[in-house]
């Protein structure tokens, strides 16, 4: 893992407060993440270098305090630039 990653603030948190999906027979539901997780991003250092990670590797999940379709979002209209 990248250096940034030792000063994130979830280091140590629990992944499902990040990534919660449900697989009910072919179809996936997206949950919201845990509070905690959306404070941990909110107040986190390195939360730049963690958007541009989940950008590049289309992480799922909640990354940088942003679901995978606000990031897909974001990274179609970066696109367009």
């Amino acid at each position: 893992m990248a250096a940034w990653t030792d000063d994130a603030a979830c280091r140590g948190m629990d992944v499902s407060n990040f990534i919660s999906y449900s697989v009910v027979g072919e179809m996936l539901y997206d949950f919201a993440p845990s509070a905690q997780a959306r404070l941990a991003c909110q107040m986190c250092p390195v939360r730049s270098q963690c958007l541009e990670w989940a950008l590049e590797l289309e992480q799922e999940g909640f990354c940088a305090g942003m679901t995978k379709p606000e990031r897909d979002t974001l990274a179609a209209s970066r696109e367009q630039e």
